[in-house]
């Protein structure tokens, strides 16, 4: 008995090293001259669900990677040619897109808009996902386009969830996520490998972020600096009203809410209620000219680390504009107001 409960627990051991230690091996082959003995760099996300580039130098035509991914993950297999010098267009760098699986995978290429994978049944899952979703953009535009495109992948997702593919797609709708609303329902679909992967942990932690910033939640602290240098604080504003706004000087978008509230900020007359500016703008010309041509006169917040920067994570900030109205104890009691809701919200408050 005991020899084969030591058998058993042996073999589990070696099970689990074997999923641990499964790789990709993924071998490349370039018809293309003018790329031969240059360099190939394939751009992934490895079992700790980071950026990785790894690169190697093509050997005449060929070229060969090996490495790790949690399940799966998009890649981009950058070509660049040997030929630094030269100015042709045959000769930049071109990039290749394609899932990523741990098997041996192959990939034929003439060109970035022209190569074929073969070893991966998760880029074939890929390919007919991306057949349905051109079709969508061809027959649709506008907000109705926004809205097939959503409705295309929720239904992939929920029809396939014993594919790897849909983990992929959902957890990239997560991470556009404002709030979590019907996630967690969704995500219970899948099964507890995918769940308990790297991708799945991340969902979790994304879901467990976008539930930590909504409203009737306490905005989570930060310290920043204004344009002076001077360091900001949440705790700063306790006993008043803040209305947080996260933007950037190239935000289009961030540019026309700013018209709103430079108008709201003029009218406001009640000293309970601040306004309070924090760019993801990486040059500080750019957020000073924005700052100047549209008469913003409240402060600033800017670190110039784009949103590589604790604040963004914290409130979940993967695009702008957003904004959170913080009430005197810290609590959010809105958020990504926009238009004609922004101003009323604020009347009653400015007032």
């Amino acid at each position: 008995m005991r020899l084969t409960l030591i058998l058993l627990i042996s073999v589990l051991i070696l099970n689990s090293l074997s999923a641990q230690e499964k790789k990709f091996s993924l071998s490349g082959q370039l018809t293309d001259t003018s790329y031969w003995n240059g360099k190939a760099i394939l751009q992934y996300k490895d079992q700790s669900q980071k950026n990785r580039f790894d690169t190697v130098v093509i050997q005449k035509d060929s070229f060969q990677f090996v490495g790790s991914v949690p399940i799966l993950s998009r890649a981009i297999l950058y070509i660049q040619s040997n030929r630094e010098k030269e100015s042709s267009i045959s000769n930049r760098t071109y990039s290749c897109y394609f899932i990523l699986e741990n098997e041996d995978i192959t990939l034929k290429i003439n060109s970035s808009r022209n190569f074929i994978v073969s070893g991966s049944k998760l880029n074939e899952v890929h390919l007919e996902f991306l057949s349905g979703y051109r079709a969508k953009v061809k027959e649709y535009n506008g907000l109705e386009l926004t809205q097939q495109l959503k409705a295309f992948t929720d239904s992939f997702i929920r029809i396939n969830p014993q594919s790897a593919y849909s983990l992929l797609l959902f957890g990239e709708k997560v991470g556009q996520a404002k709030q979590v609303e019907s996630l967690r329902e969704e995500f219970d679909v899948f099964s507890a490998e995918f769940k308990n992967s790297p991708i799945g942990i991340e969902i979790q932690n994304k879901l467990e972020k976008i539930s930590n910033v909504t409203i009737g939640k306490q905005a989570p602290q930060f310290s920043l600096p204004d344009l002076k240098g001077n360091t900001v604080q949440l705790s700063d504003y306790k006993g008043k009203y803040l209305f947080l706004h996260f933007w950037a000087s190239w935000c289009i978008p961030c540019r026309e809410e700013n018209s709103y509230l430079v108008n709201t900020y003029k009218d406001k007359n009640n000293d309970k209620l601040v306004f309070l500016g924090i760019s993801v703008d990486d040059v500080k010309k750019d957020l000073e000219k924005a700052i100047q041509k549209d008469k913003i006169t409240w402060q600033q917040l800017a670190t110039f680390k784009g949103f590589d920067q604790p604040i963004m994570h914290d409130f979940g900030i993967r695009g702008v504009p957003r904004n959170f109205l913080i009430d005197p104890t810290g609590k959010i009691i809105a958020m990504d107001l926009r238009g004609p809701d922004l101003i009323e919200k604020l009347k009653g408050l400015v007032k």
